[in-house]
């Protein structure tokens, strides 16, 4: 029993589990969502929290929108 998590985890595989990290940057928080779940997600963030107020342990940063991205003048990529 747990045997093929074990066996299939292997240490020099990219990922990780969101459970076990701390304060190890965005860059392995984006590890734990792969893909089009770390597109989903920050679109959420986007919505739900635009300013980033909730930003403690693994954080999600919200997507930038459109407005904000020709505010800072840089060319939208969405």
């Amino acid at each position: 029993m747990g045997h093929g998590f074990r066996f299939g985890a292997d240490p020099g595989d990219a990922g990780a589990y969101v459970g076990f990290l701390g304060d190890e940057g965005e860059a392995r928080v984006r590890e734990a969502y792969p893909g089009a779940t770390w597109e989903r997600l920050t679109a959420i963030k986007a919505r739900y929290d635009p300013t980033n107020l909730f930003r403690l342990n693994q954080n999600i940063a919200p997507r930038p929108s459109k407005r904000t991205q020709t505010m800072a003048g840089e060319t939208p990529s969405m």
